[in-house]
């Protein structure tokens, strides 16, 4: 399953409260069907629009989705989805990212 997918689904209803970006969406950003594929990259970034507090109990529900804070990089907004491994950056800012997003798996 692709990592934006893994993701998602794992997220479950966290999905509404989030905006994914970055190389886990090029593919959706393609719309040339005869247009070569992309080379995705293997962690998701996402965005939400939230203060301190409120992001914080974001994060405490990203835990509870059967995710770990990744340790190793030294990235502070990183976390890992435990049982596939792919990796999650969550982001608590970038207003632009959230002016007009697109819902679902498709783009406009």
């Amino acid at each position: 399953m692709p990592p934006l997918l893994v993701i998602a689904d794992a997220l479950d209803e966290l999905c509404d409260q989030v905006v994914f970006l970055g190389g886990a969406v090029v593919g959706l950003l393609v719309s040339d069907p005869l247009a070569e594929s992309v080379r995705a990259t293997y962690d998701v970034d996402a965005v939400v629009n939230l203060d301190w507090a409120r992001f914080r109990g974001i994060e405490a529900r990203v835990e509870s989705q059967g995710f770990a804070r990744e340790m190793r990089s030294g990235v502070v907004c990183r976390w890992v989805h435990e049982a596939s491994g792919v990796l999650f950056d969550l982001i608590r800012w970038m207003p632009a990212c959230l002016a007009s997003p697109t819902a679902g798996m498709r783009m406009r």
